[in-house]
């Protein structure tokens, strides 16, 4: 993704994107947001949703964090994990750690579904798929490309 999108994701998922800067020794968010520009819209309503129904929700208890964003195998690979800042978790504290990790992979989820329904090229509904490396594509995009 171009620099220019992945900086406003960056800025609407603070929390979210917070390993952006670390070492890969520690993140493979280092490298940044490895997937078409034509899933920019997707990837702004999925970090929006996470920013605000996790992270700015329970701020200081539990923090939403990013730690790979790609595609493969056509799709959006999406992974991350559930934080807890809670020092002493309780029983219920770890109780509501997995709930939120299940609605972060449910949100997560829906967005895998839906990348594979937008053109890897142009980000209009994707109706073909290519052989080899997997790719969606509208009509448009897989005639210019001879699928």
């Amino acid at each position: 993704m171009n620099e220019d999108l992945e900086k406003q994701l960056y800025e609407l998922g603070p929390i979210l994107y917070q390993e952006k800067d670390l070492p890969m020794q520690q993140t493979c968010m280092c490298w940044g947001f490895e997937c078409p520009d034509s899933w920019f819209d997707l990837l702004k309503e999925l970090t929006i949703e996470l920013e605000t129904s996790i992270n700015n929700k329970y701020k200081g208890k539990y923090e939403c964090v990013a730690q790979q964003v790609k595609e493969k195998y056509g799709s959006l690979r999406f992974y991350g994990e559930i934080k807890i800042l809670i020092e002493n978790p309780t029983k219920d504290d770890l109780s509501l750690s997995k709930k939120l990790y299940e609605q972060f992979q449910e949100l997560v989820d829906k967005a895998e579904y839906k990348s594979e329904k937008i053109c890897c090229e142009c980000g209009k509904p994707a109706t073909k798929i290519s052989s080899g490396w997997i790719a969606h594509f509208c009509d448009e995009c897989a005639t210019k490309f001879k699928l």
